[in-house]
């Protein structure tokens, strides 16, 4: 939920960045896009990124990384919500509704991983301080921290400040089981501050993957929400008599990667 929230989403821009043995950076330069039903032209926005890894082996690995981001919407409409993450459903139990005559907002984050042969942990810290020229500015706020453990004995990969496929001991096919992962996960967002009053929810997440290749993964989610939202039933599009405040969801996906 936080980097639903917090992070900037696909734009159209131009950036350059570049690494070390230890380090990487990006920058970029962005548009956003033009409002529903708003007088505002295309916003505009700038961002960066820094990551550290003061050692990385093939099976032990540190990443520490932080971000910032600058983002004029140019007097369109600007929101902030999230699904219960899962893309199964439409249904935002957070959400803060358009923020009135919205000025510039800056989002930033923190992050932090680490790789231990088969287990891994990862975490990061989200927020967003957005402007306003009708009500009093709102930080909003979410983190997450993910756990993992590979009982086939594999690691999480690492290269250049980010993670990559995961290749099985024995792949499926030649002889092999294909690599299995457990993870367990949890997850806050809070879009409750100042004269804002979006909701907040925490998320708990177990999953199963299983790598049957290097390039074939199946996966399974089970996510219990536990939601306050402040938003009206209208805007959370679900029924009233139902009790969508605290969902429970499973899921399973499929994925090729090539």
């Amino acid at each position: 939920m936080a980097t639903n929230v917090c992070s900037t989403s696909r734009s159209i821009g131009l950036g350059v960045n570049g690494a070390g043995d230890s380090w990487t950076w990006a920058a970029s330069v962005h548009g956003r896009e033009e409002g529903d039903d708003t007088d505002g032209d295309e916003g505009y926005g700038a961002g960066a990124r820094l990551t550290w890894a003061p050692w990385q082996e093939k099976t032990r690995v540190l990443h520490l990384g932080a971000a910032a981001a600058w983002e004029d919407p140019n007097d369109n409409d600007v929101r902030f919500r999230a699904r219960p993450e899962s893309h199964q459903t439409s249904t935002r139990l957070v959400n803060t509704s358009n923020i009135p005559e919205p000025d510039t907002f800056v989002r930033y984050g923190v992050e932090a991983a680490t790789v231990l042969g088969p287990f891994s942990l990862q975490g990061e810290y989200m927020g967003v301080n957005a402007q306003s020229d009708q009500v009093s500015d709102p930080d909003f706020t979410g983190w997450y921290a993910y756990g993992s453990w590979f009982i086939t004995g594999e690691s999480r990969k690492y290269k250049g400040g980010k993670f990559g496929r995961v290749t099985p001991k024995g792949t499926v096919g030649k002889g092999g089981i294909g690599a299995w992962e457990l993870a367990v996960r949890y997850s806050s967002i809070d879009l409750d501050d100042a004269d804002t009053q979006g909701g907040e929810e925490d998320n708990v997440t177990v999953g199963v993957n299983w790598y049957a290749t290097k390039y074939v993964r199946f996966m399974a989610n089970y996510i219990y929400a536990d939601a306050d939202p402040f938003t009206t039933e209208s805007t959370l599009d679900v029924d009233p008599n139902e009790d969508d405040d605290n969902p429970n969801i499973f899921q399973l996906r499929a994925q090729i990667d090539f």
